[in-house]
């Protein structure tokens, strides 16, 4: 069971990662501001350095720290997607940093020892860090422009008026809106995403979810799936091989009769779907920006 004082440690280490207001382009520098220590903090592991030690040692928290520095992330560029390889290489650079202070606190025979230890830690940790991210993201780490939208606009953009059950959100967010809006009506729904936190949301990564066969009377996307399919097509990126996988795994995954519905369309793709389905795209208008999401699509499965 984790002691009161390395509980704290570790909240206080996940309050950094998802509080900070940083950009991309800080982290991936590894500007000063990164490295700034907390007045209280040198005190509080001198304090404590008995039971932080073996803890920061054992450095069991390191996967977790580097899974909210991939929620935080995504929260600032949607399209960056961490491989189970990145992930791993992320805890290790939590788990040296854990590691080198947890030496720290062995050898500090003095409070003015940690606090003439720490910056030059936390230095070397986003340095570190700065790198894994450079090498795993490379000139995709920047920030975007993301949000979430009302129930409303979600289903009057995909183009429907009406949902045969049971209903599959892929990208619901975090918070499940169309999902809640949906259930509130008594319709069957349920939502994937990575970053789930909602009632009636499963955590999931869409690249290797499992869809079932023949499950689901209506699926839907609204500048999520289908967004980042087209982003990674572009750009000319290998993940775009794995999002046609799961473009196929999700229509094998709908009843007959049932209903793929997604913005922004994707014709490069529907263009060579078979008589198995039928196509209706339609142009929403632009949105502006450097994607042509002004478009959606309800792919039908016929049989």
């Amino acid at each position: 069971m984790i002691s009161n004082p390395a509980l704290g440690l570790w909240r206080r280490i996940r309050r950094r990662i998802a509080g900070t207001g940083l950009s991309l382009d800080t982290v991936a520098d590894a500007q000063a501001q990164l490295t700034a220590i907390e007045a209280d903090l040198p005190a509080y592991l001198w304090a404590y350095r008995e039971v932080l030690g073996p803890w920061l040692a054992e450095a069991a928290a390191a996967g977790d720290l580097a899974d909210q520095l991939v929620r935080w992330l995504h929260r600032h560029n949607q399209f960056l997607y961490a491989t189970a390889q990145t992930r791993a290489e992320l805890a290790q650079v939590y788990a040296q940093a854990m590691a080198d202070t947890a030496e720290l606190l062995a050898e500090a025979r003095a409070l003015a020892e940690i606090e003439a230890g720490l910056p030059h830690l936390f230095a070397e940790h986003h340095q570190r860090l700065a790198l894994a991210l450079k090498v795993a993201f490379g000139a995709r780490l920047r920030d975007t422009v993301q949000a979430e939208y009302s129930p409303g606009l979600q289903l009057a953009m995909l183009g429907l008026d009406r949902v045969e059950t049971p209903v599959l959100d892929v990208g619901c967010g975090a918070t499940g809106a169309l999902v809640a809006h949906l259930r509130a009506a008594g319709i069957e729904a349920m939502g994937l995403d990575r970053d789930a936190q909602a009632p009636g949301t499963v955590m999931g990564d869409w690249l290797v979810q499992d869809f079932g066969r023949s499950v689901w009377g209506t699926v839907t996307s609204h500048l999520g799936f289908s967004l980042h399919f087209l982003h990674h097509h572009l750009s000319g990126h290998d993940l775009a091989y794995d999002y046609a996988r799961a473009y196929r795994r999700i229509l094998a995954s709908l009843k007959v009769g049932g209903r793929f519905a997604y913005a922004p369309a994707l014709p490069f793709v529907e263009a060579v779907l078979g008589d198995g389905y039928r196509v209706e795209s339609r142009s929403l208008g632009s949105y502006g920006g450097s994607l042509p999401v002004e478009s959606s699509t309800v792919v039908t499965r016929l049989a």
